[in-house]
């Protein structure tokens, strides 16, 4: 593992990955207690929710997939698929094509009209945003009190 200071790797957009703290911290324990201790990525974990996953998600994935070999077989190099929203009352996306250049190695970050200043958390305008993705009701979760 990486000192503190050092990133553990760095890819060829120049972007540093360093240790998580998770990883610092099982690392340090298992120092301290003697034991052995593991930490877990998200995507290690979203990878193991698969039955979780949204209609809506699940069906985009696929169409991006789809086009992308169309794209392929009649030429296109050098582009991504990307997934766009139509606009209308009702929820469609379709896909487009962005140079390599143009998206590789960026980043795309939320607008901060989706995040209330107060609370630092996703507002009102966040959940219209996402809730078309989720493709269905949000799950009901316990409460103990």
């Amino acid at each position: 593992m990486g000192h503190r200071g050092e990133p553990l790797h760095v890819d060829d957009f120049g972007h540093r990955y360093y240790q998580s703290p998770g990883q610092y911290l099982a690392h340090r324990l298992s120092g301290v207690l003697g034991v052995r201790v593991r930490s877990e990525k998200p995507g290690t974990v979203q990878r193991s929710m698969a039955a979780c996953v949204s209609t809506v998600d699940a069906a985009e994935a696929a169409l991006a997939g789809r086009m992308a070999v169309r794209y392929a077989t009649e030429g296109h190099s050098d582009v991504m698929v990307t997934l766009l929203r139509e606009p209308g009352k009702r929820y469609r996306c379709v896909t487009g094509l962005a140079p390599l250049e143009a998206v590789g190695g960026k980043e795309r970050l939320m607008p901060s009209d989706y995040i209330d200043d107060a609370s630092g958390l996703a507002n009102h305008h966040f959940v219209e945003y996402a809730r078309p993705l989720i493709g269905g009701p949000l799950p009901r979760f316990g409460r103990l009190t």
